[in-house]
C-alpha cells in the first residue's frame, strides 16, 4: 500500500522523513514516499502524478506558519481531487485544529501529533487497505514504535519556519476562488504544453477572459510563475498581467 507524504518546508520535510522511517514499523504493509517540495509556483511532475494514482492514502505534514500558506491548502485541495479513491490526513505537529480555522485544511480529517491521537489515524490507513494487520498486532507495533517516532519528531526545531512564514505572508493568506482551486488540479493533472486558454477554459466552465484573470490572481499569489500561466491561443502566447 503506497502512501504519499506530502511536506513543504525543512521542519515539514524532516517531519515526513520520520514519518516515511515509522510507518512501515507499524504497517509493515505501508511503502511511505515523499513528494517533492509543493512551494509556491512549483506543479507535479509527471511521475509525482503517476504515482500519486497509486497511492491509497495521503499523509500531509504540517508544521507552523505551513497550515497558514495558501499554495499548501490548495494544493492538498488538488491532492483529493485528482486522487478521489485516496483519503487525505493532515498530520498536525505544533499545530492546533483551531489554527485551521477558515482554511481548506480544516475540511479533511486532521491528526493532532499525541499517541491517542496518531493511533486513530494507523486505524484509518489499516481501514483503508486491502489487507491489513490485526488489531494486536497494530497496538503492539504502535507501542513499540511510538518513543522513538515521538522523540524524533519532538526534537525537529518547527519555529525558524513559522517565522519566516509570518514574515512573507501578506496578501498570501487570502483565500481563492473556487475556479482558481480548479485551475491548479487541472495544471496538475495534465503537462501545461497541451493545454491552451480556451481548453483551460472549457474544463473550468469560465470564459476566456475570466480564464485569463484567474490565471493572473494565481501568478501574484506565487501559486504559479509566470511560465506557467503563459497559455497558447491561436497561436500567440498571453501573458499574465502581474
Amino acid at each position: 500500500m503506497e502512501i504519499l507524504i506530502s511536506w513543504s518546508g525543512p521542519a515539514s520535510k524532516s517531519v515526513g522523513l520520520a514519518i516515511q522511517e515509522w510507518l512501515p514499523v507499524v504497517l509493515p504493509f505501508t511503502t511511505p514516499w515523499l513528494s517533492e517540495d509543493i512551494s509556491k509556483g512549483k506543479r507535479w511532475p509527471s511521475e509525482l502524478e503517476k504515482r500519486l494514482e497509486e497511492s491509497s492514502y495521503c499523509v500531509v505534514s504540517i508544521t507552523p506558519g505551513v497550515e497558514r500558506e495558501p499554495w499548501v491548502n490548495f494544493e492538498v485541495g488538488a491532492i483529493a481531487k485528482i486522487a478521489s479513491q485516496s483519503n487525505v490526513s493532515p498530520l498536525l505537529v505544533g499545530v492546533s485544529i483551531e489554527d485551521l480555522d477558515g482554511l481548506p485544511l480544516s475540511l479533511f480529517q486532521c491528526t493532532q501529533f499525541t499517541k491517542d491521537d496518531v493511533r486513530k489515524l494507523l486505524e484509518s490507513i489499516n481501514e483503508a487497505a486491502l489487507s491489513g494487520v490485526g488489531t494486536q498486532e497494530l497496538t503492539r507495533n504502535h507501542e513499540y514504535a511510538w518513543d522513538r517516532f515521538g522523540q524524533t519528531v519532538e526534537a525537529i526545531n518547527v519555529t525558524v519556519q513559522a517565522e519566516e512564514t509570518s514574515q512573507n505572508n501578506g496578501h498570501d493568506q487570502d483565500l481563492l476562488e473556487e475556479a482558481e482551486e480548479d485551475i491548479l488540479a487541472v495544471l496538475a493533472a495534465m503537462p501545461e504544453d497541451a493545454l491552451t486558454l480556451d481548453d483551460l477554459a472549457r474544463k473550468i466552465g469560465e470564459n476566456e477572459g475570466r480564464t485569463q484573470h484567474h490565471l493572473n490572481v494565481l501568478v501574484k499569489a506565487r501559486f504559479l510563475d509566470d511560465r506557467t500561466a503563459l497559455l497558447k491561443r491561436d497561436s500567440r502566447m498571453l501573458s499574465p498581467t502581474v
